[in-house]
């Protein structure tokens, strides 16, 4: 999908913090292969930040994963 999708409802700020949260999406029938994921996010404030990842969806028991590496710039 090329289009924004907006995750406010998905969205759950962490217990005595207004810094952090998690947002859970139901990713369903996701094709294989390599897909990216790139979120834009504002405070209250209209401060933006924005982060992207990659992963893989495979239809498989074997083991897929042979590296992870994390970029917290």
């Amino acid at each position: 999908f090329e289009s924004p999708f907006i995750l406010n409802t998905y969205f759950s700020a962490d217990l005595d913090t207004y810094k952090s949260g998690v947002v859970k999406y139901p990713f369903n029938d996701l094709e294989d292969g390599a897909h990216s994921l790139e979120l834009k996010v504002w405070d209250v404030q209209n401060n933006s930040a924005v982060a992207s990842t990659e992963f893989l969806v495979v239809n498989s028991l074997e083991v897929a994963l042979a590296s992870v590496m994390s970029d917290l710039t």
